[in-house]
């Protein structure tokens, strides 16, 4: 036995360990101690004995650890510097580093006592491994650190306060459309502070207020209202407010809101578009035409110089063909016009009958025919008279008009569900900190399935649409969406951000979100009937999301296409992502449609260009993720192009559904990899052309 360097002489050593392990209910209390145990002599710093879960966590046989000394061993101090005897300090529940004979430094929450055993006065240390706490503390700060960019970076104002009204949260946003300093309104009653007056201003005499309502009735609360930025200038806003909950207890409002201005001004804009449409009707070309009869028969009639204008037939061209009269009313229209003229003969009161006749040049126009009867002194009919005025325009506008009020509904609708949506998302970001380890999952389905996914449009008339996507355990950032314009056009984004989990999902709400607003802002800016180019939408979210996105160090790749049955073709803008495939229904053949750009937050310098591919009725247009070509088979053989490419060409749309035929491609991309479930995202999403200009195909199933 060793007696000098780092060794104990052995008789001490030895007398300790012997009582201990002859006392078998010491070694039992020891072993099990939910803690690790270590027992060293005072004077010389040698270790005497430990319990399992120390040699456990020390990684260490019991035969190698006893005899040595702490110092430079299980304890990074030097000989005389011990905390304890050299320094005189107290060790109780501290947070201190733990060494093993590999070299591993473990972060541990130590306490040490002094205990006296026949005399000789040892250190009993009694530590807890704190590896996988600090684990947590970093995720925790890390998953803090995403939440505060997410709330810093959205456009819309984000504001909590306590069930007193005293503010506790301001995101950037919200202090820039107010007004304020960075920190100014902490603290401050937020009704006074911007709701009613401003901070210098008096309290009002009736405090109810709607939005501190919620904290009350626990009620969530969508409204249009005014706040007082800080110049003193009314701010039109539009306020989303829904109650912050500790269980079951409310503990204050969550608030999110938006300048409205933009909204207004769209508003006013529509208003003098319609007062523009009424001074067009009013100025509207007209001609009188006139039917004389004998004995209740038309026999002879004549028609003002203005029907050359709205029909495209001089006077001389109608006396000439009787008949012209009703053949160049539109072939649904003319029983009902038909008709009108019989009710005029049999003298009945009868209403101006509006319809659709064919112009000479072939196009299509509306007119409003008003009837006028004379009678002679017997009360016969002996003549009537019609005023025909070109509707055509007013037509038009009323329909764009229903359309744009239809849209303006549509999107006031969908972005109240994403503001409730973004704040249910808060909420339930709020409640799940504390459990780390589930979130990543919980909170990326919900962003999966809320945020990420559009639905495909149902009625389109001319082409149908259908979309899937299976999910990994993971999360990943596959997302797609649509536009619909008018019955003749649609959008359609398919995109992915590069890299997995909450973030990528996160980007790619955000990605999906500022394709909607750019869209909307720059439609308001166009005439009524007009879209914006592709190459603005995603020249403007490129020039919005590029600095971010540099800075997360993330990237978007994703086709934004427009469809468009009147030009008959697709206009298609390809920042990176995979070559769609192209089935001709004229030949079955199936082609790639090779063009493509740098991802969105590649290159801050990159323009996008469009191009146009032409289809007809039976074409069929496939987009697919990286996850569909690049599964895998256990021989590591990847699906790819081919195999995807063969199973559009064989698709038959008179035996399958549009949504049959996807739901197989993700059923034999499993097989072919073997698995239940992919490994990574399974995303695709097909258009099918059901008809053309100028028909329906008749045997495609959807």
């Amino acid at each position: 036995m060793e007696t000098g360097g780092n060794h104990l002489p052995g008789a001490v050593w030895e007398k300790v360990a012997a009582s201990i392990e002859t006392d078998g209910a010491m070694r039992a209390i020891m072993d099990a101690a939910h803690m690790g145990i270590v027992i060293i002599h005072r004077d010389s710093h040698v270790i005497v004995e430990a319990n399992r879960l120390a040699l456990d966590l020390i990684g260490i046989a019991k035969s190698e650890l006893v005899g040595r000394r702490c110092h430079q061993f299980i304890c990074p101090t030097e000989m005389g510097c011990c905390p304890i005897t050299d320094l005189g300090q107290s060790v109780d529940r501290s947070e201190r580093i733990l060494i093993t004979p590999r070299g591993e430094r473990i972060p541990i929450l130590k306490s040490v006592s002094e205990c006296r055993v026949g005399g000789v006065c040892y250190l009993v240390e009694c530590f807890l491994d704190l590896t996988e706490r600090k684990s947590v503390e970093e995720t925790l700060d890390r998953m803090r650190h995403q939440h505060d960019q997410i709330l810093e970076s959205i456009e819309e104002g984000v504001v909590s306060f306590d069930r007193e009204g005293k503010v506790t949260f301001l995101n950037a946003a919200a202090e820039t459309l107010l007004g304020f300093a960075h920190g100014e309104l902490l603290g401050q009653l937020w009704h006074l502070a911007f709701h009613r007056g401003g901070l210098s201003g008096p309290a009002p005499a009736d405090t109810a207020c709607p939005i501190l309502d919620v904290a009350r009735t626990g009620r969530s609360l969508h409204l249009c209202t005014f706040f007082t930025s800080r110049p003193g200038t009314p701010l039109p806003v539009e306020v989303v407010a829904a109650p912050l909950r500790h269980g079951s207890q409310i503990t204050g409002v969550v608030m999110v809101f938006q300048d409205c201005t933009a909204l207004r001004a769209t508003e006013e804009q529509l208003r003098q578009s319609d007062l523009r449409f009424q001074r067009m009707v009013e100025s509207l070309t007209s001609y009188i035409f006139t039917v004389h009869l004998e004995r209740g028969k038309p026999v002879q009639t004549s028609h003002g110089a203005g029907c050359l204008t709205v029909t495209g037939y001089s006077p001389e061209e109608l006396h000439a063909d009787p008949l012209l009269w009703i053949k160049m009313v539109h072939p649904e229209d003319r029983d009902e016009v038909l008709a009108h003229a019989q009710n005029v003969l049999a003298g009945r009161t009868i209403q101006p009958v509006e319809h659709r006749l064919l112009h000479k040049c072939g196009e299509t126009r509306w007119v409003r025919n008003t009837p006028v009867v004379h009678r002679g002194p017997d009360g016969v009919i002996t003549q009537y008279a019609g005023l025909v005025a070109d509707i055509t325009d007013r037509k038009r506008a009323s329909e764009q008009i229903l359309q744009m009020n239809a849209e303006l509904e549509r999107r006031v609708r969908d972005r109240t569900i994403q503001l409730q949506t973004a704040n249910e998302e808060l909420e339930r970001l709020a409640r799940e900190l504390a459990e780390a380890r589930q979130l990543e999952i919980r909170t990326g389905f919900e962003i999966q399935k809320i945020l990420l996914l559009g639905t495909p449009p149902r009625k389109l008339g001319w082409a149908k649409v259908a979309a899937t996507t299976i999910p990994t355990l993971g999360i990943d950032g596959d997302f797609y969406d649509f536009f619909v314009h008018r019955r003749t056009t649609f959008d359609l984004l398919f995109g992915d951000v590069m890299g997995k989990g909450i973030p990528a999902a996160l980007v790619g709400a955000a990605a999906k979100s500022q394709f909607q607003r750019s869209l909307l802002r720059l439609t308001a800016q166009r005439l009524p009937g007009q879209l914006p180019a592709l190459e603005e939408v995603v020249g403007r979210v490129h020039a919005e999301m590029t600095p971010n996105l540099e800075k997360l160090e993330r990237f978007l790749s994703l086709h934004f296409a427009r469809f468009d049955q009147r030009r008959r073709g697709l206009e298609l803008i390809n920042c990176g992502h995979t070559y769609p495939l192209h089935r001709h229904g004229s030949t079955g053949a199936c082609s790639l449609i090779e063009t493509g750009q740098a991802p969105i937050g590649l290159n801050a310098r990159e323009t996008y260009r469009p191009t146009f591919v032409p289809f007809q009725a039976g074409d069929v247009f496939l987009f697919y993720s990286d996850g569909v070509t690049d599964s895998r088979s256990p021989a590591g053989e990847f699906f790819g192009v081919p195999r995807l490419q063969k199973m559009l060409e064989e698709y038959e749309a008179a035996e399958e559904t549009l949504q049959g035929f996807i739901d197989r491609v993700v059923a034999t991309v499993l097989a072919f990899s073997h698995e239940v479930e992919p490994s990574d995202d399974l995303s695709l999403l097909a258009v099918a052309i059901t008809r053309g200009s100028t028909g329906i195909l008749p045997a495609m199933k959807v």
